[in-house]
């Protein structure tokens, strides 16, 4: 889900760039702001609002699929305190939500039925993901110092950061296949152009796999291969060194790249890939605009199925539709849009500041 140095940083260092390459929808379909009943928020979709760097205006909000009302600023309400500053992603597990908290350096743990706090992780430096191996060990990628970036190792019996593995610069994404963790280290405002291998049972590095500058998602497939989001190089403000991204596919039997499709130009940074249901279809964000790639493609599709800019993307299993995060002016409430796959817009509902990333429940 979004993926430059923690996201809502870049936005405080370039805000005026990046309000300039996200359109503002100034008059969305639907809003909704009907309230739950307190433990009413486990069959729905969380959307992770970012809020302002340095703001401390981070919260969440909930959506109710069947009656369409969202709730805003859960954590608050429920908690009575604010959730902190830059929310980046949430992962739900055993009865539990995750909320990686990047620039306060924590993981907050709630019921994700009732949103109440059950714990906080701390030791972190600028945690970017989480990620569960089982029911006792959870993996958090870090950005760490100067984007000397590493892998957290939690324990989830005592909600404790037990240990760190060193990784490549500022690592994002993670998957796991089989007894293999895969960390993209995605370089943050330095560059990188790596993927860290961890094996799970000894939490050791075994491997790291050279694809191209900035991967910044992993995908899973039908076929069990990891598909590798790689936004190329962004050496902004001077474009002349801009490199274009790709896709790469890695066979995690092997850790051999079979294939790579490069985009045609230097100006195409893809990011926030997300995979179907079925585990065929990648969608993916590229230059304002939300595009289509089959997994047993040979080529990309030059045309978009959403011609709009978006900060995030999801996609529901549930619901069988694409969720699409618009953070507007980056200080002011955004919007999250519903669309089917073919890029038809179902509805579009009024959320928190900055919303960035979609947990689905």
């Amino acid at each position: 889900m979004k993926t430059t140095i923690i996201k809502s940083a870049i936005a405080a260092i370039a805000l005026t760039v990046m309000v300039t390459a996200c359109k503002k929808d100034s008059s969305p379909a639907t809003q909704t702001t009907t309230k739950p009943p307190t433990g009413a928020y486990g069959a729905g979709v969380f959307v992770i609002n970012q809020g302002q760097f340095g703001h401390g205006n981070a919260d969440v909000s909930f959506f109710n699929r069947s009656t369409k009302a969202v709730s805003n600023g859960i954590f608050q309400s429920v908690n009575n305190r604010p959730l902190g500053d830059v929310a980046q992603s949430m992962t739900i597990y055993n009865g539990k939500g995750y909320i990686v908290v990047n620039n306060s350096a924590k993981v907050e743990v709630v019921n994700d039925t009732t949103f109440k706090s059950v714990a906080t992780i701390s030791g972190f430096t600028y945690p970017y993901a989480l990620i569960v191996l089982n029911s006792t060990t959870a993996y958090v990628s870090d950005w760490g110092s100067s984007g000397n970036g590493f892998i957290g190792v939690v324990n989830l019996s005592n909600n404790t950061l037990a240990s760190k593995i060193n990784t490549g610069h500022s690592p994002g994404a993670m998957v796991i296949s089989g007894n293999y963790l895969y960390a993209a280290n995605a370089g943050g405002l330095g560059t990188d152009s790596t993927i860290t291998v961890i094996n799970t049972q000894t939490n050791t590095v075994t491997a790291t796999i050279q694809v191209n500058y900035s991967p910044n998602s992993l995908n899973l497939d039908v076929n069990g291969k990891i598909w590798v989001t790689c936004g190329g190089y962004d050496g902004w403000p001077n474009t002349s060194l801009y490199t274009p991204g790709s896709l790469v596919c890695i066979n995690p039997s092997t850790n051999a790249i079979v294939n790579t499709i490069v985009f045609p130009g230097s100006a195409y940074h893809p990011s926030n890939t997300v995979i179907d249901g079925t585990l065929q279809n990648l969608y993916y964000l590229c230059n304002s605009q939300v595009f289509a790639f089959p997994v047993t493609a040979s080529a990309l599709s030059s045309t978009a199925i959403i011609n709009r800019s978006f900060y995030g993307l999801g996609y529901d299993n549930s619901a069988k539709l694409l969720y699409t995060a618009n953070a507007g002016d980056f200080t002011n409430p955004g919007w999250f849009l519903r669309y089917q796959t073919t890029g038809v817009v179902v509805d579009s509902f009024k959320v928190g500041v900055i919303p960035g990333y979609f947990c689905f429940n």
